[in-house]
């Protein structure tokens, strides 16, 4: 419901709010494997490009990355967990993370917004 998406703090919809009824489990499956579709399509014209356009891809990237000046959780591969406030992504992709008395550069982890 839209109540239940409000709940989230951030810009959601679902597809039943979209269409203004339920969904079929065939409908989902159909959206889903268009989206997946559509990911791989951008996904590989993005390999035949990275190097010759990587600033212009990192620039909209974080134009669009709700991520960013949010405090966060990321659950490392290593069982390690570390909070802090998002700075930046890095040239190399990273999640610039500010903790209490560093930035760390984290590479890889499930990261979890803490909304307080």
């Amino acid at each position: 419901t839209q109540d239940e998406l409000d709940a989230l703090g951030r810009p959601a919809t679902s597809l039943r709010i979209q269409l203004g009824r339920e969904v079929s489990a065939e409908e989902k499956q159909s959206v889903e494997l268009g989206l997946i579709n559509e990911f791989q399509r951008l996904y590989l014209g993005l390999q035949d490009t990275f190097g010759a356009n990587f600033a212009q891809i990192l620039s909209r990237y974080r134009s669009r990355c709700s991520t960013l000046d949010c405090v966060v959780e990321v659950k490392l591969n290593d069982g390690e967990s570390v909070s802090g406030r998002v700075l930046d992504i890095s040239n190399q992709g990273h999640l610039l993370l500010e903790l209490d008395s560093c930035i760390r550069s984290i590479a890889a982890g499930d990261v979890h917004h803490l909304y307080r």
